[in-house]
């Protein structure tokens, strides 16, 4: 996931209604790109999740 399509997924998640669960990642998720910045990773289920969110918001 390009780190420009990672920034838009977790700021359009911050605007919408998840599960405790979703809002637990997402927040992890902000804590690492805030933390590592450009050399935050995202495995693939990560990317996965943030998709499934991501597809939601739109």
């Amino acid at each position: 996931m390009d780190l420009q399509r990672l920034d838009w997924v977790l700021l359009k998640a911050q605007t919408m209604v998840l599960s405790a669960r979703e809002e637990r990642f997402v927040n992890d998720m902000i804590e690492r790109r805030e933390r590592d910045g450009d050399a935050v990773r995202v495995s693939g289920a990560q990317e996965d999740w943030l998709e499934a969110i991501a597809a939601r918001a739109a």
